[in-house]
């Protein structure tokens, strides 16, 4: 049998990680290279390694290496060897669809595992984040080019307010096209001044002040393990109170019918909790109107179903002759309010309706898709393109998408990360979840 050959990345990552210096010396193919040194070394024993960070000349510069991070940044990148780019380049991705922070790699039984079975140098987290971040990023840019081409696009924005409490706008785009639903591209995600976030849904909510119950419901069981104990001891087969974002107006809507449905279990709950803080002391006096049952009764019989219609309304793949159908139907139901309340929703969404010019076009390139028009063309379109109107997207369900990839990535472990980063990482995973 012929001898085998030396592994000698594989082994050089146990030497680096049983004398844990995985900081100072890197692998650079057959070689091991001391970055505080500047040197490069064969060394064919594991002592020869230890004697040489155990030499006074290593201490030395170890010691002003340590206290140099902008340094230690430059001379990591210096040796990354023509070989590794590509290994960093596919890691930085995986990272990026799996959603992992980069600070993982810091952990050191993680970095020993990839070191071992890999055979490769693990790279610093800044390396992957100012190296092969944008680099993905511009990739991802251009893929949305290649995809989207010459074709006529349609855009939609949203904004949201993140885990920081700033508010933040979505951008997505996509093909129109006359066969079938385009995918759709996250383009950028850009932090706003200030946004609107007057709907429908709040103008009931205000109108009748259920709004105020639902907001402090939401604070009271927020981090509040003792409550939580009290509610879970009152109900233990109830779930917890739904927990509504501010910019969502549909996740009110649901948490206000949860709260139709189990109002005296809420009531008993709030008035079992002794406890001074301000939501709680808002919560007792309000349960103890009559108003606030009669309120929860009115808005879960009248307009609770725009929640289910508008996941409805959102599902992906609709026609546009079908979205409009589902407007229609939303509409329609509205107008069958009675009394002052029915009355100022109905003005208000035929106001937010209003806003919307092109609404209209939309029904006239419809009709005229549906057969059902004797309408001339818009003049500004030809018919190859209102044919390619035909699954136009009415909705922001992919923007709520994107809202969530956003979430998910600014956890209140990462929130340190810089509105540029975070927007490169968003837009490269979002396109790396949505590939066909």
């Amino acid at each position: 049998m012929g001898k085998q050959k030396t592994n000698h990345k594989s082994l050089h990552a146990g030497w680096i990680q049983d004398l844990k210096v995985a900081n100072i010396i890197k692998i650079d193919g057959a070689k091991l290279v001391c970055l505080a040194c500047q040197s490069n070394f064969t060394f064919k024993q594991k002592s020869q390694l230890e004697q040489h960070i155990k030499t006074s000349i290593h201490e030395n510069l170890a010691k002003k290496f340590a206290m140099d991070p902008q340094r230690q940044i430059l001379l990591s990148e210096a040796v990354e060897s023509q070989s590794n780019k590509p290994f960093y380049k596919n890691m930085c991705q995986a990272f990026i669809s799996a959603g992992i922070p980069w600070k993982k790699l810091q952990n050191p039984v993680l970095q020993n595992f990839l070191q071992t079975y890999t055979g490769r140098a693990i790279p610093d987290e800044s390396t992957l984040r100012k190296n092969y971040l944008p680099q993905i990023y511009a990739e991802a840019i251009e893929e949305i080019r290649r995809d989207v081409g010459t074709n006529p696009i349609w855009l939609s924005v949203d904004e949201t307010t993140d885990a920081c409490g700033r508010y933040i706008a979505n951008v997505l785009i996509g093909s129109l096209k006359k066969d079938e639903p385009s995918k759709s591209h996250l383009i950028c995600s850009k932090q706003l001044e200030k946004t609107n976030n007057a709907t429908v849904t709040k103008l009931v909510l205000d109108s009748l002040h259920v709004d105020k119950f639902v907001a402090n419901m939401k604070t009271a069981f927020k981090k509040a393990p003792s409550r939580i104990a009290i509610y879970k001891e009152k109900c233990p087969d109830l779930p917890l109170p739904p927990n509504p974002v501010i910019t969502r107006w549909g996740t009110w809507l649901k948490a206000t019918e949860f709260y139709a449905q189990h109002f005296n279990e809420m009531k008993d709950i709030i008035e079992t909790i002794n406890n001074d803080a301000a939501s709680v002391n808002t919560l007792k006096t309000m349960i103890q109107s009559h108003d606030l049952p009669r309120n929860l009764a009115f808005i879960s019989l009248n307009y609770t179903f725009l929640a289910e219609k508008l996941t409805e309304l959102q599902e992906h793949g609709g026609s546009l002759h079908q979205t409009l159908q589902y407007l229609d139907e939303i509409e329609n139901k509205l107008l069958k309010v009675n009394g002052n309340i029915g009355k100022a929703v109905i003005e208000k969404f035929r106001t937010v309706i209003g806003k919307n010019p092109d609404l209209e076009k939309l029904k006239q390139i419809s009709s005229i898709l549906e057969g059902e028009s004797d309408e001339e063309l818009p003049t500004e379109l030809n018919p190859a393109e209102v044919a390619a109107f035909n699954y136009a997207p009415l909705t922001s369900v992919e923007t709520e998408r994107s809202f969530s990839m956003h979430k998910f990535l600014l956890s209140d472990r990462r929130q340190e990360i810089t509105p540029e980063n975070l927007e490169m990482e968003l837009v490269s995973r979002y396109e790396s979840l949505t590939e066909d």
